[in-house]
């Protein structure tokens, strides 16, 4: 499964992180799916790793926007709050974010869109 390349905003889980997810996803299985949008992981790529390392099949859901939703703001959403980032890495991150979401305005704009929802 390829990866949307909005997974790359924020930074991967250390060596110690992702043996723990490895650990758990044994002793659990994956509670959360892995969410792609057209067909590319958005959300879930260390759980998409750690499966691939334990030989199982993970569960996938596609994520479908809701009138013009933002694929940023959503993995933005979904990934803020839940990771411990320091605050280089949060300030990193904002500016990554910032591009982003004016990509997706530019975007828009040519095809004679003014807002998304949130």
């Amino acid at each position: 499964m390829k990866l949307h390349p909005i997974t790359k905003l924020f930074p991967p889980l250390c060596q110690e992180e992702f043996d723990v997810l490895v650990q758990d996803i044994r002793d659990r299985g994956v509670l959360v799916p892995i969410t792609t949008f057209e067909g590319r992981v958005i959300d879930g790529r260390h759980r998409l790793k750690a499966c691939e390392k334990l030989g199982i099949e993970p569960p996938v859901q596609e994520w479908k926007p809701k009138g013009g939703e933002s694929v940023v703001g959503h993995v933005v959403a979904l990934n803020l709050f839940r990771r411990q980032l320091d605050n280089d890495q949060k300030s990193i991150l904002g500016n990554a974010i910032r591009k982003e979401l004016e990509a997706e305005a530019d975007a828009r704009k040519r095809a004679g869109k003014t807002s998304v929802s949130r």
